[in-house]
């Protein structure tokens, strides 16, 4: 069964979005645009290679969430750009319903009841993008465009070295942090739009909202080696 800690520890990553999102491979780093506030129920999946850059138009902090089965190995990675939930949801574990279950699965009756005690529907779940990694890396924030960040793209030789890394350590607790990187095997991988509505954040009464989540599946070949309140480390596979 999977969930959203492991070894006691929470997987959440806090880090920040200057108006773009972006999830791509480091070396080819030319995401798709896509209109983070357009209805994207209907979007036409484009044959992307590189991955793909949300146009959010604001400033923001945000968490993303590593789903880790309890071998410690990475499944998902959800971007959540909320941030807030009603508690009632700790109370019935239902964020993680919310996350994944409720798209994938019939509903039990104690699950249709969580979420309508917390008055959350879901709208839609659409596949996005693709994202082909041939560094053996994802790399998940700002467009690389705006990003304080180096962003150019490596030589072979450069590029050597920086692929023979094998573990990545992320300050899990930065939420000034513009970009962070997995470790995966090389691959294509779907990016999701995960869509529904729930009541407003800020407890507006009888406030509704639509809410979205990116997700990245099917992720192969990164595993948790180290995670503490502040960190995480991440280790590839070899085989």
């Amino acid at each position: 069964m999977s969930a959203f800690n492991f070894n006691n520890e929470v997987t959440l990553i806090s880090h920040y979005c200057n108006s773009h999102i972006a999830v791509y491979d480091p070396v080819e780093n030319n995401p798709d645009e896509i209109d983070w506030n357009k209805n994207l129920k209907n979007y036409k999946l484009k044959k992307s290679k590189n991955g793909a850059s949300f146009n959010t138009g604001g400033d923001q902090h945000m968490m993303s969430h590593l789903y880790v089965s309890k071998f410690g190995k990475v499944e998902k990675i959800f971007i959540d750009l909320t941030m807030h939930f009603p508690e009632a949801f700790d109370d019935y574990g239902a964020i993680k319903l919310l996350y994944n279950d409720q798209f994938l699965s019939r509903l039990s009756s104690l699950q249709k009841f969580a979420l309508e005690t917390n008055k959350t529907s879901v709208k839609f779940r659409r596949q996005i993008a693709n994202i082909e990694i041939v560094s053996g890396f994802i790399k998940i924030g700002q467009h690389p465009v705006y990003s304080s960040e180096n962003s150019t793209k490596y030589n072979d030789s450069e590029l050597l070295i920086f692929q023979k890394k094998d573990k990545i350590k992320i300050q899990t607790d930065n939420t000034n942090l513009d970009n962070f990187m997995l470790p995966l095997k090389n691959k294509k991988y779907p990016i999701y739009i995960y869509s529904y509505l729930a009541p407003d954040e800020d407890n507006i009464a009888g406030a509704i909202n639509e809410k979205k989540l990116i997700v990245i599946e099917n992720i192969d070949g990164c595993y948790i080696d180290k995670l503490t309140k502040k960190s995480i480390t991440l280790k590839r596979t070899k085989n």
